[in-house]
């Protein structure tokens, strides 16, 4: 079952501006431009996941600018928990689906506490512009059979990302 605006309101306080009648919006925090410079392996092999190279895209005048058939990462402008018992989908919104960009959709598990990083991509031969802090993914929250056991990945808190950081700097001082 979709869980809709009241109970949305009750399960994720942190976000009662964003909520809307079957969802909540969530907006551009940062946007990283996914490349592969060095051409390393990316991937995942064996439950080892090698994630390829990002770089942070500044606003010009207050205003993201996603170039034709380029892929980036949405991290968005807070932290989220997604309580016990429930579980997130996360969909484009509809005026940035109409003008080519695409999710690369993930499920957002039960017991998930980060700031969530989506995969866009434009598939549109024009760039697609987008104002800092806009509403541009949809999380659609479901509950859970009660089967769900929490999440403990290494998404949660964002502890791969904050390791890779580790990596980037401490490589950077040789």
């Amino acid at each position: 079952m979709i869980i809709g605006n009241e109970s949305l309101k009750e399960l994720f306080p942190n976000f009662e501006d964003c909520i809307k009648e079957n969802g909540i919006d969530l907006s551009i925090g940062k946007v990283e431009h996914t490349t592969n410079r060095n051409n390393k392996l990316i991937g995942c092999i064996d439950g080892e996941k090698h994630l390829p190279v990002t770089y942070e895209v500044a606003p010009s005048d207050g205003v993201y600018k996603f170039y034709p058939h380029n892929y980036y990462t949405i991290i968005c402008d807070r932290p989220i928990h997604i309580p016990e018992g429930y579980c997130q989908f996360y969909f484009i919104r509809s005026t940035f689906a109409r003008c080519g960009l695409m999710i690369n959709d993930a499920v957002g598990d039960n017991g998930f506490e980060g700031t969530l990083r989506i995969g866009v991509y434009n598939a549109n031969n024009l760039p697609i512009t987008a104002g800092t802090n806009e509403a541009i993914i949809q999380a659609v929250t479901i509950k859970n059979d009660g089967t769900a056991t929490e999440y403990d990945g290494s998404y949660k808190f964002n502890k791969i990302y904050n390791e890779m950081r580790r990596e980037v700097f401490e490589g950077s001082k040789q």
